[in-house]
């Protein structure tokens, strides 16, 4: 019998971890609900997302943040994102504590335009039409392309 720990089909599903440093999460808030799991934050269920985890980059159309820990938290708190506004999280620093390790993370909330088309954001900055994501599971981008600008 194999290990049930390399079973393909137990996953995180879209759920999107910040484990390493530059690890990366940005796209359009489209549901905002309270999350009292493993601690207390917030859920938010983001649509065309551009991602970067363990240094590999890709687009998905929809993913999940849970934002529980204290030092992001408090950053959304303070910034209050809501439905349609667009929300950029990256974790930047790692940080020894006497408890452990503490998640540092740069947060930027992008306040929806009055009247915006949701889904039609361009989240590269760059000026271009936004990408349409495809709808099957996007391959990873090549390393010379940024999603992010």
């Amino acid at each position: 019998m194999s290990d049930p720990y390399d079973d393909p089909r137990v996953t995180m599903g879209d759920r999107i971890r910040f484990d390493e440093v530059g690890d990366r999460a940005k796209g359009r808030i489209t549901n905002v609900e309270v999350f009292t799991g493993m601690g207390n934050g917030w859920k938010y269920d983001l649509a065309n997302v551009a991602v970067r985890q363990s240094n590999t980059q890709e687009m998905r159309n929809q993913a999940e943040v849970i934002a529980t820990p204290t030092n992001l938290v408090a950053q959304l708190k303070e910034q209050r994102p809501r439905t349609g506004d667009t929300l950029d999280i990256e974790l930047i620093d790692l940080r020894k504590t006497a408890a452990g390790t503490a998640k540092i993370f740069r947060v930027e909330t992008t306040k929806a335009e009055p009247g915006q088309i949701p889904g039609q954001q361009n989240l590269f900055g760059d000026g271009a039409a936004a990408p349409t994501p495809a709808p099957t599971a996007p391959a990873p981008a090549a390393p010379d392309d940024d999603l992010f600008g």
